[in-house]
């Protein structure tokens, strides 16, 4: 790396960190100014509540002054009248129904933070395309070699494809250690001592959602058939439920962590970033998701 590269480098890493930190720093100032000017409105809305109380409570003062000196007048004319005077009043709020909310930035710090998280995973998914489109400087074209196909591992379409078979059997090689074969593994045709080198795979997934989709059913199944013999048991219903309970909520916890993984691969399937796409499948595939619970 030449001195001039390196100080282009620092230079758009400065710009890029002076953009972020100018960015949080503009949406703490909004979100400040949001939070000043909500404690202003409600400081007016509780102050007209306040008069309107006060004004209430003055009213109802005077009319309670005047019935007790009606209650002592024996002048009973006057008394008519006055209460007559008095049933013409409108009635007062009903201040029951008036709802005071202490939270009122609650939503305002997430949302925040929700512009900012988005900011930021926009800045990574630009710097995340920039960095492979330089990589591709250093792209290789990878030749699977049939002879080094490890356990259940078969190389098919000229050597460009790579699939898993439960039916394979490995290859054997002189000029290779036989114990890699007890592991699915594969080398290419052409090997690197030194240097950069790129390449792309592509995953399929149709092969892993099948299996989850098919794990999500069998627990589906399982607590179908437990609240079906809970229910034609003859024993009391609640006592049958019991003994039952803690299963299901077993199987309803795997059935909601399959489904919250089987729409992680739908949406990575559609995601250009492969690093993120390559662990999540390979953390699905080396879970036994189909004999949880049995």
């Amino acid at each position: 790396m030449t001195r001039e590269k390196a100080q282009r480098e620092i230079d758009d890493s400065d710009r890029l960190f002076k953009t972020l930190m100018n960015e949080v720093q503009e949406m703490q100032t909004k979100l400040r100014l949001n939070i000043e000017r909500k404690l202003r409105k409600s400081q007016e809305k509780d102050e007209t509540r306040i008069r309107e109380l006060q004004e209430e409570i003055a009213e109802l003062q005077r009319t309670h002054s005047e019935l007790n000196d009606l209650s002592q007048n024996d002048d009973h004319l006057q008394l008519l009248q006055t209460l007559q005077a008095l049933s013409t009043i409108s009635d007062t709020k009903d201040w029951s129904q008036i709802r005071v909310y202490s939270d009122l930035c609650m939503q305002s710090v997430r949302r925040a933070m929700s512009h900012l998280v988005h900011t930021f995973q926009t800045e990574l998914k630009t710097l995340t395309n920039t960095e492979l489109t330089r990589m591709k400087q250093y792209k290789e074209s990878v030749t699977f070699d049939q002879a080094t196909a490890g356990s259940y591992l078969v190389v098919t379409e000229s050597g460009k494809r790579l699939k898993y078979s439960k039916y394979a059997s490995p290859s054997s090689s002189d000029d290779l250690d036989l114990d890699r074969f007890d592991c699915p593994m594969v080398l290419g045709t052409k090997g690197f001592t030194s240097g950069r080198h790129y390449w792309e795979v592509q995953v399929r997934l149709k092969r892993i959602r099948i299996k989850l989709q098919q794990a999500i059913q069998e627990r589906v199944s399982k607590v179908e058939k437990i609240k079906l013999s809970v229910d034609r048991s003859g024993e009391n219903p609640k006592e049958a439920w019991a003994q039952n309970k803690e299963l299901v909520k077993q199987l309803e916890e795997e059935i909601s962590e399959l489904q919250r993984k089987n729409a992680e691969l739908e949406q990575l399937s559609q995601t250009e970033d492969n690093l993120h796409f390559l662990q999540v499948c390979s953390m699905v595939k080396s879970q036994n998701i189909s004999n949880q619970s049995d």
